[in-house]
């Protein structure tokens, strides 16, 4: 345990469970001090019905403000001297900090987002507020090798660390009962290719009438599947059933218009799931051919790789294999570690 007072700024996002999420991290570090702006989001949660309103949506932005100021205050009060303070997700907290810190305290920020996000920060006032508080960080933490460029502009390079995102490997672990090779999962709504998707969807109507696609998203995304048959949609479920709904399926796929980290692919390759996943250089940290096959941003390349692997029990089977192997070098135990070494060299 390191010798300085550790705190975790953390915000909780709906769609994760229990399980999910990059705010996991700090159930591993017990002496920390956890502070989360989900608890306070709740008083406002009434305001999200005025948000398709022009003047509701004033109100929910600045009470949403307003609440982000008043968390911000209380992470300033909680700090002791000599504080690590570490922000899981500094794009949403730290970005909108209205203070300095005290000179012995060591901020730790953790980004999500890709290089294009900051480059958009650069054209506004506010958006260049943002990265003058993000440098007030002493060490970036970055969840994708495809952000150290952009990451090494803002700081420092000898500033800047790679850390892979984690995944609970004991609660994701595969269900060994046989399958029938049927079943395709699409999990997840943050830039997703939901066109591509149901296009993919559609055709498989044709293809094989046997095969159904489970899509577990948020409640706006059914209107893609509307007309599909052969798709059970799902929202809003519990930690159980999206464990279930996993180990159950025999393929992820993965249509993506963009990715760093992504909670999905982790979870389901931890629970042994083959993948057929979007060409992108920036999740090849995370997967590669042993476990996936790559396609590109078309419907026939995502058809004939999901055909493929429906039809080839033993590679099939290969991949999933190795698709197990691959998460356990991600399970939190080891992101935690690696998270524990940046903090000590702070001390």
């Amino acid at each position: 345990m390191q010798s300085r007072p550790l705190v975790h700024v953390n915000l909780k996002f709906g769609h994760h469970g229990h399980n999910s999420g990059y705010d996991v991290l700090s159930s591993f570090f017990p002496y920390a001090k956890v502070l989360s702006l989900n608890r306070g989001r709740e008083r406002i949660k009434h305001l999200e019905r005025f948000k398709d309103e022009k003047p509701g949506m004033y109100l929910y932005n600045y009470s949403f403000k307003m609440l982000r100021l008043l968390f911000n205050f209380q992470v300033r009060r909680s700090l002791q001297e000599n504080s690590i303070v570490h922000y899981l997700y500094p794009e949403n907290t730290l970005a909108f900090t209205p203070f300095n810190f005290p000179r012995t305290t060591s901020i730790v920020s953790t980004f999500h987002q890709p290089e294009e996000w900051f480059d958009g920060l650069s054209k506004t006032g506010s958006g260049r507020k943002m990265m003058d508080n993000f440098r007030k960080s002493q060490v970036a933490i970055g969840l994708g090798s495809n952000q150290i460029p952009v990451l090494t502009k803002i700081f420092s390079s000898e500033n800047v660390e790679f850390i892979p995102h984690g995944v609970d490997t004991e609660y994701f672990s595969p269900s060994f009962v046989e399958k029938e090779a049927r079943n395709i999962l699409i999990l997840g709504s943050w830039l997703r290719d939901f066109d591509m998707a149901a296009k993919v969807v559609a055709a498989f109507k044709s293809i094989d009438d046997k095969v159904k696609f489970t899509v577990i998203s948020s409640p706006e995304n059914e209107r893609y599947f509307r007309n599909c048959d052969n798709v059970l949609f799902k929202k809003n479920i519990s930690d159980f059933e999206l464990l279930a709904e996993i180990q159950k399926s025999d393929l992820l796929f993965l249509p993506l218009n963009g990715a760093i980290a992504n909670n999905a692919l982790l979870e389901c390759m931890s629970c042994g799931l083959p993948t057929v996943i979007t060409k992108l250089d920036s999740i090849r940290d995370y997967v590669t051919e042993k476990e996936a096959i790559f396609v590109n941003k078309n419907v026939d390349d995502s058809i004939n790789a999901l055909e493929f692997l429906l039809k080839n029990e033993t590679i099939r089977k290969e991949k999933s294999t190795a698709a197990r192997a691959k998460a356990l070098s991600f399970d939190w135990h080891v992101i935690a570690e690696k998270t524990k070494n940046v903090y000590q060299k702070l001390d």
